[in-house]
C-alpha cells in the first residue's frame, strides 16, 4: 500500500499560547539499571515508580510502575490522562460503570482522567505509562467521594541522649 499526505488539508498553526504551555522534551536514554525506583508518598504498599522523563509532580511525564505480586488498590482516579503498556505480567482495571479490562502483557491502554476504578495484580506487573499532566492518585469512598490524603509518616524518636 502507499500513503500520502500531499493532500491531508494544511494545520492551522498552533496559538503562542498552545506553544508556551507545551511541554519542553529532551532526548533521553535510559538502561534499566540506571532507573532509580521509588515507593511514591501515599501509595498502596508495594508499588513502585520510576521516572523515565519530565516531572510528575508539575506537568507530564514518563515513568515505569511496578505492582507487586497479589496487589489490590483500592477504588481511585488519577488526575491526568494515562497511556499505558504492560511490559511484563498483568493487570485488570475494573471500572465503576462495570467495564473490566484484563490486561496481559503487550496490552496497551488509554485510562481517561478522573476515570474511578480499582486494579489488580494477580502475579505483579510493571507497565509504562505517559502520564499528560501532574500525576496525582486520589482514593475515593463508595460514592466517589475523594478521601483525605493519608497523614505523613512520624519521624522516629531520638535517640537518648547518652
Amino acid at each position: 500500500w502507499h500513503a500520502s499526505l500531499a493532500k491531508v488539508p494544511e494545520m492551522p498553526a498552533p496559538s503562542a499560547a498552545a506553544v508556551a504551555a507545551a511541554p519542553s522534551w529532551a532526548s533521553v536514554a535510559m538502561n534499566a539499571k540506571d532507573l532509580k525506583w521509588v515507593a511514591p508518598p501515599g501509595a498502596p504498599p508495594g508499588l513502585k515508580m520510576a521516572v523515565v522523563s519530565g516531572d510528575p509532580e508539575k506537568g507530564p511525564s514518563v515513568l515505569l510502575a511496578e505492582f507487586p505480586k497479589g496487589a489490590k488498590f483500592p477504588r481511585h482516579f488519577h488526575g491526568p490522562n494515562y497511556i499505558g503498556y504492560v511490559v511484563k505480567g498483568g493487570l485488570k482495571v475494573t471500572f465503576d460503570d462495570g467495564r473490566v479490562l484484563d490486561l496481559k502483557q503487550g496490552a496497551s491502554v488509554v485510562l481517561q482522567a478522573k476515570a474511578i476504578h480499582t486494579t489488580e495484580s494477580k502475579n505483579g506487573a510493571v507497565v509504562f505509562q505517559y502520564a499528560d499532566g501532574p500525576d496525582t492518585t486520589v482514593m475515593v469512598d463508595d460514592k466517589g467521594n475523594p478521601l483525605p490524603p493519608p497523614a505523613p509518616a512520624a519521624a522516629p524518636a531520638p535517640a537518648p541522649a547518652k
